[in-house]
């Protein structure tokens, strides 16, 4: 016999599996590139990550770039002498320092944006050539780090020859609605020189250290963009270099009798890492129908070269002293005009 009410039931009971079913599958939706591979422009929206490189109209795509240096070189390990007391409570034993001044130097550069990902190649000189003086009067003793003796006057200079270049490969993107960042990646090396004379009015001495050094760098810049096409400016980069110390010396002699006492020799090679900070306001805008661009930066800048004076540490390996290299310092104000095109 016909049972309709059974079949209602059974009726009931599959449609309610099928829509189970259909609701508990998964919407597979089709990818327009391969994971892990390179992707083209259209696969994502324009979004972060996108180029956010200067993108003139014109067919060059290159850009030039020039810098005027404020900086002021230090050093670790360039005590002088330290003066002479009778009666230490009343006049403590005093050390002067070599006291070094701001100095100008100049920074060219040239680089080239590709269309191959927006990837900007960068080329740079850093040229910092400079000579300082400090001169002391007053009874001073000494000590048996550059002379022998005491003397009612002494005066040091130094010269500090340092040339860096520098080629580096960035990307600019956007991180945000406001921030702009260019990690990068590159070579750089050079040559720096040091020179160290120290004179009393009767003994000598000079001093100096010649090398060569390259390795690789790598960093970040940013740019937070704030009103209009006022921008901060931020820019933290390491780099570890070979450097060969190919001559370091120093030479002793007697002013009057033109008698050498020391005449030293030493050469050395090291791996020396170094740090680089900055941090500025830039001014950035299209001008001529977009056909070029000119980006105006003022900043601050600090660098570090580790186990840099080679000079001081010869003399105290021959004393048996222990004493690591100085670090070499520069800091100071940077001016920079660049021009795309």
């Amino acid at each position: 016999m016909f049972n309709f009410k059974n079949i209602l039931i059974l009726l009931t009971l599959t449609s309610m599996t099928s829509v189970f079913c259909v609701s508990n599958q998964k919407t597979i939706s089709k990818k327009y590139y391969d994971s892990g591979h390179p992707i083209e422009k259209h696969h994502l929206m324009q979004a972060y990550s996108a180029p956010a490189r200067v993108d003139v109209d014109g067919r060059t795509d290159a850009f030039l770039e020039g810098s005027l240096l404020y900086w002021q070189p230090k050093e670790t390990g360039l005590a002088i002498a330290q003066s002479t007391s009778s009666d230490l409570l009343s006049d403590p034993i005093k050390i002067f320092n070599f006291k070094s001044n701001y100095k100008t130097g100049f920074k060219a550069a040239i680089g080239i944006h590709s269309n191959t990902d927006d990837w900007t190649l960068l080329a740079s000189y850093t040229r910092f050539n400079r000579d300082m003086n400090t001169t002391i009067n007053q009874a001073i003793a000494f000590s048996s780090d550059w002379l022998n003796g005491t003397s009612t006057q002494v005066h040091a200079k130094w010269d500090v020859d340092f040339n860096m270049f520098e080629l580096s490969l960035s990307r600019d993107n956007y991180t945000g609605k406001h921030l702009i960042l260019s990690p990068l990646a590159g070579i750089k090396g050079g040559w720096f020189n040091q020179k160290y004379n120290v004179t009393s009015l009767t003994n000598g001495s000079e001093s100096f250290s010649d090398s060569w050094l390259i390795g690789p760098i790598a960093g970040v810049k940013g740019l937070w963009k704030l009103r209009g096409e006022f921008k901060v400016f931020t820019d933290i980069s390491a780099a570890i270099f070979y450097q060969d110390f190919y001559k370091v010396s120093y030479q002793e002699k007697n002013l009057t009798t033109d008698v050498f006492s020391q005449i030293i020799n030493m050469n050395k090679k090291y791996l020396v890492p170094n740090l680089n900070l900055a941090a500025g306001l830039n001014y950035g805008a299209y001008f001529f129908k977009d056909k070029f661009h000119i980006d105006f930066l003022v900043k601050y800048e600090f660098m570090n070269y580790w186990n840099q004076n080679q000079m001081r540490h010869l003399i105290n390996l021959l004393l048996f002293t222990r004493f690591n290299p100085g670090s070499f310092m520069l800091h100071g104000l940077t001016a920079s005009m660049r021009l795309d095109f």
